[in-house]
């Protein structure tokens, strides 16, 4: 039986070979890719939640949040990081926060609706919504989160 990952592959470096694999199935994948790009993705790799980087915020605000104190409590160094994260275009807090607390109730969601096994990242973590709150919140579910930076490669 294959898998779900959750494949954080922005330029799309990964995606080829993870995908030939026989062991897993890339249930929802985030990346950079353009419109074009994007439908390109679907039809050959069947792959059937894409979400960009850019429009995290769109996907996310049109979900039902069950957020409660524990749970806050629980994210708040995640909190932190995605507000600096977001520091770079908005100096916002509330919209910030809204941004967010949204994410937050899409991940957990995401873990706890779907039959993830893996979060695998491809480049650095950046405090941000759609890479270090994914692999956080996999954490907490025990689900485990690699992270492949580029100097770990080898030629």
């Amino acid at each position: 039986m294959k898998k779900n990952i959750v494949l954080i592959d922005l330029s799309l470096r990964f995606i080829k070979s993870i995908n030939e694999s026989k062991n897993v199935n890339i249930e929802f994948l985030v990346t950079d890719a353009d419109h074009t790009k994007l439908v390109e993705l679907k039809n050959l790799y069947n792959i059937k939640n894409i979400i960009t980087r850019a429009e995290l915020n769109d996907i996310t605000a049109q979900k039902v949040s069950n957020i409660d104190y524990k749970i806050i409590e629980q994210f708040q160094a995640s909190q932190l990081n995605s507000e600096h994260d977001q520091d770079r275009w908005s100096s916002d807090f509330n919209l910030k926060q809204y941004h967010y607390f949204n994410a937050l109730s899409f991940w957990i969601s995401v873990f706890t609706k779907n039959n993830i096994s893996a979060v695998l990242l491809d480049g650095f973590a950046h405090g941000a919504n759609y890479d270090s709150l994914a692999l956080d919140v996999a954490k907490t579910y025990g689900i485990p989160g690699y992270v492949i930076e580029n100097h770990m490669m080898r030629y």
